[in-house]
């Protein structure tokens, strides 16, 4: 693991109940000369892969649905919307030394929700910034338990220092 539980809450300013990042395995960020950083295009093509255990006590499991419970697929989006962050804040905390930021999602697109989300699931979420425009970065999302696709999106995320 590249970051453990204790890394991610330094990094996320979320908290319990609404931290969907237990791990992240890897943050491959392209070859980047930080003498000659100019914008963030230069992330383009920064993969991630983050882990999440859907705990069974999980709060939000508790009214969603009583006695069949069942990850509602906005939280599926918020869990891609997370590891997403990860591409921007390795950056900071390597090269620039700041060890939190706040990045806002600002949009979702083509959400796609393949099957059922249950309690007890290990989730592997994958993140790849596929574009960068100024402060405003764009990502491919899915998510994954057991080799079975869940989910995907497209989201967009702004930068705040």
């Amino acid at each position: 693991m590249e970051y453990g539980k204790d890394d991610v809450l330094k990094f996320l300013p979320h908290r319990d109940p609404f931290l969907f990042i237990d791990s992240v395995e890897y943050v491959d960020l392209p070859k980047i000369d930080i003498n000659n950083f100019e914008n963030f295009k230069q992330l383009v093509g920064t993969k991630i892969k983050a882990h999440f255990f859907v705990r069974p006590d999980l709060a939000i499991l508790q009214g969603h649905f009583p006695g069949n419970p069942l990850v509602p697929g906005v939280i599926q989006v918020e869990m891609m919307a997370q590891a997403s962050c990860f591409a921007v804040l390795k950056y900071l905390t390597l090269f620039q030394n700041q060890k939190q930021t706040r990045l806002n999602l600002v949009t979702v697109e083509r959400a796609k929700f393949r099957k059922p989300l249950y309690p007890a699931c290990k989730l592997e979420i994958f993140s790849e910034m596929t574009s960068s425009r100024g402060y405003f970065s764009y990502y491919d999302c899915y998510i994954k338990s057991s080799d079975q696709l869940i989910s995907e999106a497209s989201i967009m995320a702004s930068f705040n220092k």
